[in-house]
């Protein structure tokens, strides 16, 4: 596959257009964080190809499925939006995320996610559309709903939901939407050990 130009960049990582052929990806790429490799989920990285085999394998038409994955060794990533990012959370006084991002981008290795499908924006770039309109809104809920009691019949819990994070694929020939929930970095299962990131979340919260 080819990585063509910067979809957009998170507090974790940076999402790139990647193409076969013709065909279009979602590239992801960020450093792996800390995480004991006698419980490798711990990590963010193995936790998210779980999450694939558990729930997005089974449910294409709602989750994006990760079609190739892996590590690269001693990866030269630079977080496109560093000084920025660390700019925002010194002014709010966030220093529990300002430790989170330079530990996690001080790693020597990364860890890349080619998904798919390709999808055509976000809920809020037609936000106004779906709300004005009564039967675009409730379609909306009850895919969005049926999607989080998916997730959470499997013991699963998407600890960053956001508009943002709630994705559409417009549908052939028709003014409706299939719905997707997006990002799974910060996916939580019940069963999963007690890794950095959680521990950084619980912080954030005291």
């Amino acid at each position: 596959f080819v990585i063509g130009e910067e979809i957009s960049s998170g507090g974790n990582g940076t999402v790139y257009l990647a193409t076969i052929g013709k065909r279009k990806f979602i590239y992801k790429l960020e450093r792996m964080d800390v995480y004991d490799k006698k419980k490798p989920l711990e990590s963010e990285y193995y936790r998210q190809l779980k999450f694939d085999k558990d729930i997005s394998q089974k449910h294409p038409n709602k989750f994006l499925t990760i079609k190739d994955h892996g590590i690269i060794k001693n990866c030269d990533y630079v977080h496109p939006k560093t000084e920025e990012f660390l700019d925002v959370c010194s002014k709010r006084g966030n220093e529990n995320r300002i430790r989170r991002f330079k530990r996690k981008n001080s790693q020597p290795d990364c860890y890349y996610l080619l998904c798919s499908p390709f999808l055509d924006g976000t809920f809020p770039s037609i936000r106004g559309k779906i709300l004005g309109n009564h039967d675009l809104f409730l379609d909306f809920m009850y895919q969005i709903i049926d999607s989080l009691n998916i997730v959470r019949k499997a013991g699963y819990s998407q600890n960053d939901m956001g508009p943002n994070n709630i994705m559409y694929k417009k549908k052939d020939g028709e003014d409706k939407y299939q719905w997707y929930i997006i990002d799974y970095g910060n996916m939580y299962n019940k069963d999963f050990p007690t890794s950095a990131l959680d521990r950084d979340i619980q912080d954030r919260q005291k």
